[in-house]
């Protein structure tokens, strides 16, 4: 085939024109052999092959330990494949902010390390929303049997439900997380204390490789209030320290305009000498309607007549409400005034001689 004709002159040394001719183009490079739509499906270059193995690599260490694999998955990010890696390394980002932080392999509760030193708190990673929710306010609650306890010291061998509630002191994030976990320090490295068990909704347990059990958020929630048992170790262990950090959070994917802790709450329990004493009975009892815009109204079975305190504080253990009531035995109903209450999540108590309970009230 003949493309557009090049019209060129010559001279010749006489000076006669010789007439124009034409000059062919290069010939074009053959066409490719017609491939058949199944022939497509070749195998991939090596490198492709060693990226995908890598990715896969990744993907599989995510729901291990997402924290720890960003970065490797961040070697696999070339601008030609610009289009898959961007909505996984968002997927990897959100998720390594969504579980606690010890199920991930990092360890941020400010208690002495198992390896040494001292770990890091919350605001390792999430820091830069101090100026907006304040630093977490911490607050924790033992109770035995159903009756909330003021606890100092504990009883060997005895089991508590552990209520943690992470607060703020500035305008309320949009969900919350901790991490926590009990040691004796009467040894060097500290070794962990009694033994944890049942969590509650939003809360798991992680066992870390050294031997120490975290109780720490699922994912963050909007409900404030975490809870875990603990069965206090054996007699002759001594004083033991809880240690919680609380994160404050935006859910904006990732751990900007976080405000986590910078320092732990800790709190310490001596061991106590076991007493035949009764604990506290519970009381069945109902509280309604829960989340409430006003009043909200609590109905209780008493066994035995006498002086009870209805008592309302809030997450920072300060009371809002103390008052004493002359209950009969029987059904009774109460007023729980929460209709001067911000929003916010508040504990509620009832409190006689052998009986208690606690409950939670959200107040929208």
């Amino acid at each position: 085939m003949w493309a557009r004709p090049l019209v060129q002159s010559k001279v010749t040394t006489q000076g006669r024109l010789v007439l124009p001719f034409l000059l062919p183009s290069p010939a074009p490079a053959a066409a490719p052999p017609a491939v058949r739509p199944e022939s497509l499906n070749y195998p991939p270059p090596q490198e492709s092959l060693a990226e995908l193995s890598a990715l896969a690599l990744t993907l599989r260490q995510l729901f291990i330990s997402p924290h720890s694999t960003i970065l490797h998955f961040m070697r696999f990010f070339s601008s030609r494949n610009l289009v898959v890696t961007l909505p996984i390394f968002a997927l990897l980002i959100f998720l390594s902010n969504s579980g606690g932080p010890a199920s991930n392999g990092n360890y941020y509760t400010g208690a002495p390390s198992a390896g040494g030193g001292t770990e890091g708190t919350c605001s390792t990673c999430h820091n830069s929303g101090r100026d907006t929710y304040g630093e977490p306010v911490i607050n924790v609650n033992f109770s035995a049997a159903g009756a909330m306890e003021e606890l100092t010291e504990y009883q060997p061998g005895q089991t508590y439900v552990v209520t943690v509630a992470v607060g703020y002191d500035s305008i309320a994030p949009a969900a919350y997380g901790f991490s926590s976990q009990i040691l004796s320090n009467a040894t060097s490295p500290a070794t962990a204390a009694g033994t944890l068990g049942n969590p509650g909704t939003g809360t798991q347990l992680s066992a870390a490789g050294n031997g120490r059990v975290y109780a720490e958020h699922r994912t963050p929630g909007t409900d404030s209030l975490f809870t875990f048992e603990w069965t206090a170790p054996a007699a002759g262990t001594g004083a033991v320290q809880l240690y919680v950090a609380g994160n404050l959070v935006n859910r904006a994917g990732g751990t900007s305009g976080d405000s986590g802790s910078t320092a732990p709450t800790i709190v310490t329990l001596t061991e106590g000498i076991p007493s035949s004493v009764r604990t506290p009975g519970p009381l069945p009892h109902r509280l309604f309607p829960n989340p409430t815009h006003g009043n909200a109204t609590l109905t209780v079975t008493i066994p035995q007549a006498g002086d009870y305190h209805l008592l309302v504080t809030d997450l920072t253990g300060r009371a809002l409400h103390n008052q004493r009531l002359p209950l009969l035995a029987g059904p009774n109903q109460l007023t729980v005034p929460a209709d001067r209450l911000p929003a916010g999540v508040y504990a509620i108590a009832l409190r006689g001689a052998t009986h208690q309970l606690l409950t939670r009230l959200v107040v929208r």
